[in-house]
């Protein structure tokens, strides 16, 4: 027979068999809150904060966190080289540092253009720019530079940008929270762990990009960013002071190892009362397109649940305890 007495949650639980089969009978999943979610519509302006690259920074909202990244560039000869010097920006179809150097529209006297200059004003008249593409050697632009005509506000597609849009598709969100045992006590009142009894928590119904790899595109221009994203951790902590970083971690199994320590991910309390748990999904995403490779970290905070902590009572009521 089972019997509850709440006397601040007190468990009095009569009977040996009642004792061994507290919560082994079913691993309830937990019924969280719809998941945060840096979705389509919103991933870049009301779910998270991001920085993609070291200035470019989305605005920040309650339950996200800030974020960074970093942005590199490459030279076939050089290998990594900075994406931007004195000379510019790293153009990856040219293999050099380009910036303005001339508006035509603003010419007065073409004649005061040097030959090259004016060999370009001559096919193109005062229309367009004259953008100067200087070489890279040994992290800066060397003294080789060229130019070439382009059209009026005619650049190459930013790959940040792509980045983004690539992410954006994916539809990243942080997982429900796992716990065991019993479940979220604000969900379902009937749900109770116990002093001395492992809790347990994992990344329930995880998907990809916590679960497993998420990769998605980016075009514009015939040019393409293909975007990777990776779980990194989920960190849990509650208002008692605990905290514990994981993976996806996992529910236990339907025998004794529930018992057991929670494979790196939970702990253990000591005292009954009722604990606020918090988790929060850090996701890397790796970018890669136009000479130039990035990271872009997304931190996810899902909303607080409640875990009740009762303390089980053994109380023979017959037979002998041996």
């Amino acid at each position: 027979m089972l019997s509850a007495a709440r006397s601040w949650g007190r468990l009095a639980i009569t009977g040996l068999a009642g004792a061994l089969l507290f919560g082994l009978t079913t691993v309830p999943h937990a019924q969280a809150d719809p998941p945060v979610s840096c979705s389509k519509s919103g991933i870049f302006a009301s779910t998270c904060q991001v920085t993609v690259g070291g200035d470019d920074t989305a605005p920040a909202q309650a339950g996200g966190s800030s974020s960074s990244g970093s942005t590199t560039c490459h030279s076939p000869a050089l290998g990594e080289i900075p994406c931007r010097t004195n000379a510019g920006s790293w153009d990856d179809t040219r293999n050099c540092y380009t910036k303005v150097d001339t508006d035509l529209t603003r010419v007065k006297d073409p004649d005061s253009l040097d030959p090259v200059k004016r060999a370009i004003w001559d096919q193109h008249g005062p229309v367009g720019l004259i953008m100067s593409c200087a070489a890279a050697s040994a992290g800066a632009a060397s003294a080789k530079t060229s130019y070439f005509w382009s059209p009026a506000g005619a650049a190459q597609p930013d790959p940040k940008v792509l980045a983004q849009q690539a992410v954006a598709t994916m539809s990243l969100e942080a997982p429900e929270m796992g716990v065991w045992p019993g479940g979220w006590y604000d969900h379902n009142p009937k749900a109770w762990g116990a002093v001395r009894i492992p809790v347990w928590f994992w990344a329930q119904n995880a998907k990809p990009g916590v679960s497993g790899v998420a990769t998605a595109s980016a075009s514009a221009d015939g040019r393409t960013v293909v975007a990777q994203a990776r779980l990194v951790s989920i960190t849990w902590t509650d208002d008692a002071g605990h905290r514990v970083v994981c993976g996806t971690g996992s529910a236990p199994l339907y025998n004794e190892t529930a018992w057991e320590s929670p494979s790196g991910c939970g702990w253990t309390y000591d005292k009954e009362g009722d604990y606020t748990v918090t988790a929060v999904t850090q996701i890397r995403v790796d970018w890669t397109g136009l000479g130039r490779t990035g990271v872009i970290d997304l931190t996810f905070t899902q909303p607080s649940h409640t875990l009740r902590i009762g303390e089980i009572q053994v109380v023979v009521t017959s037979g002998t305890l041996n």
